[in-house]
């Protein structure tokens, strides 16, 4: 055999390898492209490739992950900051941190991003008296303090009867209450702390807890206040009016009240 034609074969299964090399190589490239694409998907992801019936490639799925953590930044705010899913715990640690006695009442309103804050007039409008209620779901339990402004000197005192009464329950959108179930908690007015302001009385607050029991936390919507008050203590908190600061604001009277008949 000549040096031509052993070259040849030599060149021929050169060529031979080289190209089963480039086969392996392309193969190997497909392998790692493919399990570099097929990302690790969510229940939740997977759901939202199913139903637009999309391919998956990391431009898609990038676009997934944000869809879907923006539906449970959504759901986090609908439940009204439920820390089960890990998010603040602020009214718990406020409940368990709180001094005892009053309380600045700016101090009392402060609240992260995650707590609800319902606002209304107390007894449905009836009142002079306007009702903030903060609440927050953690570890199923709802955490709430009701505030309520201004404060009058003889409304305190016929709250301390302990025939006079607010409710505490959370409903739903359509109105129906899920907590508590059967009936809404009671609350003693005479329970009621007071809220100042540069060191006067400015309001009543009051802090509480009520379990979940079997409610769904999404459908928690709103915190609604009820009311037993006597015919006394109801058109005593009819003839309130706003208190009257000073130019800079701070409160002036000792109590910060005046009410029409005076």
């Amino acid at each position: 055999m000549s040096n031509f034609e052993r070259m040849g074969g030599c060149a021929w299964k050169l060529f031979q390898v080289g190209l089963v090399l480039a086969l392996l190589g392309v193969v190997f490239l497909f392998i790692v492209r493919e399990d570099r694409e097929k990302e690790v998907l969510t229940e939740e992801e997977q759901e939202l490739v199913e139903r637009e019936g999309a391919d998956t490639n990391k431009g898609l799925i990038a676009k997934l992950k944000e869809m879907v953590g923006l539906e449970k930044k959504k759901k986090l705010k609908r439940v009204g900051g439920s820390s089960s899913g890990g998010g603040s715990r602020a009214m718990k640690i406020a409940q368990e941190k709180k001094p005892k006695g009053n309380i600045d009442l700016e101090e009392l309103l402060k609240r992260e991003e995650d707590v609800r804050k319902d606002v209304d007039m107390l007894a449905e409008g009836t009142t002079q008296v306007e009702q903030t209620v903060l609440w927050q779901i953690i570890d199923g339990e709802i955490y709430y303090r009701i505030i309520l402004t201004p404060y009058d000197r003889e409304a305190h005192k016929m709250m301390m009867s302990p025939s006079e009464a607010l409710f505490i329950s959370f409903v739903s959108n359509e109105g129906e209450r899920l907590v508590p179930r059967a009936a809404a908690e009671r609350l003693e007015t005479r329970t009621l702390r007071v809220a100042t302001k540069d060191g006067y009385a400015v309001g009543w607050f009051v802090d509480g807890k009520l379990p979940m029991e079997d409610a769904d936390e999404g459908a928690v919507e709103k915190a609604q206040v009820g009311w037993i008050f006597s015919g006394q203590l109801h058109a005593r908190l009819r003839q309130l009016q706003r208190p009257k600061g000073a130019a800079d604001g701070a409160v002036s009277d000792p109590h910060g009240i005046k009410t029409r008949s005076e």
